[in-house]
């Protein structure tokens, strides 16, 4: 009778240890249509359609689109890296988005990261929230 007491338990210990680690994983993946996933931007809003007065299809209302504004990279405070992953000698800090981490050009870990944005000093990516590497 103890022996099959101490397999129940047993059975019970993994059934709950399974069910920790299910609801942990369901938790911490994100779903297709979770706005979290990298590659899942949001939907451009519509345009409002003009109400017909003559039964016709609705048309577009002509809205004009908010202009562009252009930053001129001296005067930006990060700009993108090139295509290999270097700086503009303009913008030597390079911040890694996902770690939360920039990386100045006498850094330990300088050459061997691949930034996702390049700041003019050190002081504009902390302004953005991001904080100095240790090494």
């Amino acid at each position: 009778m103890a022996v099959w007491l101490r397999r129940i338990l047993r059975l019970a210990v993994v059934g709950a240890l399974g069910a920790v680690v299910t609801t942990w994983f369901r938790n911490r993946v994100p779903t297709v249509d979770d706005q979290r996933t990298p590659g899942n931007a949001a939907w451009p809003p519509l345009r409002p359609l003009a109400e017909p007065t003559d039964g016709s299809p609705a048309e577009p209302l002509d809205t004009a689109a908010p202009a562009m504004t252009t930053v001129s990279a001296a005067t930006a405070t990060w700009v993108m890296p090139s295509e290999d992953g270097s700086c503009p000698l303009s913008h030597p800090v390079k911040v890694k988005e996902s770690s939360g981490i920039f990386h100045v050009p006498d850094g330990a870990a300088y050459p061997r990261t691949l930034p996702d944005r390049c700041y003019r000093n050190a002081d504009d990516a902390a302004a953005d929230g991001f904080r100095a590497s240790k090494i």
